[in-house]
């Protein structure tokens, strides 16, 4: 087996450190539906996938984009 560098999930205050927020902005998105969540007993757990992909969602567009 190989060793990762990096977590597969992510815990709350881990998601909220890494993004720069608050912890109940990280728990209101994943009410909300904005970014998936797992339930692993009480505790709520994020994908390093599903961020990344909320993540590319997110993105602003430059002027180039904006306008193409």
């Amino acid at each position: 087996m190989s060793e990762k560098t990096e977590a597969d999930f992510f815990t709350v205050a881990e998601l909220a450190d890494w993004l720069k927020v608050n912890p109940m902005t990280v728990r209101r998105m994943a009410k909300r539906g904005e970014l998936a969540a797992y339930s692993v007993g009480r505790a709520i757990r994020f994908r390093r996938s599903d961020v990344e992909d909320f993540l590319r969602r997110c993105r602003l567009k430059t002027g180039d984009e904006a306008n193409g």
